[in-house]
């Protein structure tokens, strides 16, 4: 059976279907519908966001970016050995936006004591382009947990922007804490 005849069955199939449905199946049948389109939406949009975000890092010398709407970890080479890194949350705090960073060794091993920066651009700007200028910048430092952690997880008040603004955060200059690290100026 061809395509256009399989796709003709489909729709008489629908058709009958909600012709003998009752009026509450049918509400039933369309809300669901809408919930599913909002999710392709969603998933679609979030899609576009994973995309840029691995643009982005296929560009970078140094450090990782990560967008909020990616919702989804990348990996960076350090002075630490690989990491992958994650925004697990990214909130309203009194000031500025509180972000929630999710860093883990890539192996299995113990993850050092170690500092590093994080830039953010809290503007509007169009992805498909270099990113811009970082917004503000922050020195940060994550001490050893335990001799078996893998992972740490520390939280960040990005001050002056929101949440709806950030549209990026860039991790970079990740060095073991026995080093010293200066912040750059601009």
């Amino acid at each position: 059976m061809s395509l256009s005849g399989r796709k003709t069955i489909l729709v008489v199939s629908i058709l009958n279907m909600t012709a003998c449905a009752s009026p509450s199946n049918l509400h039933q049948i369309q809300h669901e519908i809408k919930s599913l389109n909002q999710d392709m939406q969603r998933l679609s949009e979030q899609a576009v966001s994973v995309s840029q975000q691995n643009a982005l890092n296929a560009h970078s010398t140094q450090g990782v970016y990560l967008l909020p709407s990616a919702n989804t970890p990348a990996l960076v080479e350090s002075n630490i050995g690989m990491l992958k890194m994650s925004l697990v949350t990214v909130a309203p705090a009194a000031g500025g936006t509180r972000v929630t960073l999710l860093i883990q060794q890539n192996r299995l091993q113990p993850l050092p004591a170690f500092s590093a920066i994080i830039e953010w651009n809290s503007h509007e700007d169009n992805a498909n382009t270099e990113p811009k200028k970082a917004t503000g910048q922050q020195f940060f430092s994550v001490p050893v947990r335990s001799a078996t952690a893998d992972e740490a997880t520390i939280t960040l008040i990005l001050p002056d922007t929101t949440v709806d603004t950030l549209r990026w955060v860039r991790i970079h200059q990740i060095t073991p804490l026995n080093q010293a690290v200066a912040l750059p100026t601009h």
